[in-house]
């Protein structure tokens, strides 16, 4: 789901890649899958960078996702589960759940 990020986005980006040099704009279009794909060391890694997000963080990216301009498909499938509890754990079991839907839709 490619698009020109805004100014959240960049904040949230460098929220979750905070050895990203905040004097230059990401060149990145989506947030969570240049965290998943090149930046987090492993699937801990990831849930730590993800829960340094505030609540309001998260469901702005949670948002992103169900508008479909953010891709789970982009994410390492480890790293799509930790974000499904994540999200059940901080925000709400139910968004959860209609996330993991949405996911195995597309995975089809």
């Amino acid at each position: 789901m490619s698009r020109e990020l805004n100014s959240t986005d960049i904040d949230i980006l460098y929220k979750l890649i905070p050895e990203f040099d905040k004097g230059i704009t990401p060149k990145y279009r989506s947030i969570l899958p240049p965290v998943s794909k090149f930046y987090a060391k492993s699937e801990e890694d990831f849930k730590a960078r993800v829960n340094k997000l505030t609540d309001e963080d998260l469901k702005y990216i949670v948002d992103l996702i169900f508008k479909g301009d953010e891709c789970l498909r982009c994410i390492h499938s480890t790293h799509v589960e930790m974000l499904f509890q994540i999200v059940s754990d901080r925000l709400s079991p139910e968004q959860a759940k209609d996330l993991r839907q949405m996911y195995e839709i597309v995975q089809k």
